[in-house]
């Protein structure tokens, strides 16, 4: 089975392609300015020189966020666009549940709290956790947007904690009071071939989408 995964949820973007599960190709880019249209001619650069055309994709694969929006709907998009020509599905999931597999199987720990800025003087946060089985869950008890006080009152014994805006938050003075807190002291960055990874495993494992749609934190607004 071939698939594609579009991640473009933060300031490093990508795209990767998959076929039985192992990752045969992958393009990472600068986000903003240019980089949805990088996108585009990534993936049509791994499609070509896999000699697979869009038809023969059996599922496409994108990252629906918290995090950059217009990135996030950009990798929306590309997946319904290539997905049109062979009526393939797509499969939508968390950006952060991908950086959490990470960051969960490079430290070791069994459980990760991914963080963002939210604007509006507001952080999203979720809670993941490993499973005996090596699975991802979460988010547990749901994403949460906090002001950062609230933030830090909900400290989680034993967790690590992930941002792809770590420099931002800590600029900002969200993250003075970390005691207590074990963050990655740098910015970490949901990556395609891990979305693909995920989304793949809880495919096989009868897992549903999720809804393949922004996941924007914040109430609408309308301006009169």
């Amino acid at each position: 089975m071939i698939a594609c995964a579009i991640e473009s949820s933060s300031d490093l973007a990508g795209v990767a392609l998959f076929r039985d599960q192992v990752a045969i190709g992958v393009e990472r880019y600068a986000a903003g300015g240019c980089g949805d249209r990088t996108m585009f001619e990534a993936i049509e650069r791994l499609l070509r020189a896999a000699g697979v055309r869009p038809s023969e994709v059996a599922v496409w694969i994108a990252g629906r966020g918290p995090g950059r929006y217009g990135g996030v709907r950009a990798a929306l998009t590309a997946a319904q666009f290539f997905a049109l020509p062979g009526h393939a599905p797509i499969y939508a999931l968390s950006s952060a549940a991908a950086l959490a597999a990470a960051a969960l199987r490079e430290s070791g720990a069994r459980r990760a709290v991914i963080a963002g800025d939210a604007r509006r003087g507001r952080l999203w946060h979720a809670l993941f956790e490993t499973t005996a089985e090596g699975s991802i869950n979460g988010p547990q008890g749901g994403w949460q947007l906090s002001t950062p006080q609230q933030f830090l009152e909900q400290t989680i014994a034993n967790a690590i904690y992930v941002s792809p805006e770590y420099h931002r938050l800590k600029a900002q003075g969200y993250l003075r009071d970390e005691v207590g807190i074990c963050w990655i002291p740098e910015n970490r960055y949901p990556d395609p071939v891990e979305l693909g990874r995920l989304a793949l495993r809880k495919l096989a494992a009868g897992w549903p989408s999720e809804p393949p749609a922004p996941l924007y934190l914040h109430a609408a607004v309308a301006e009169p």
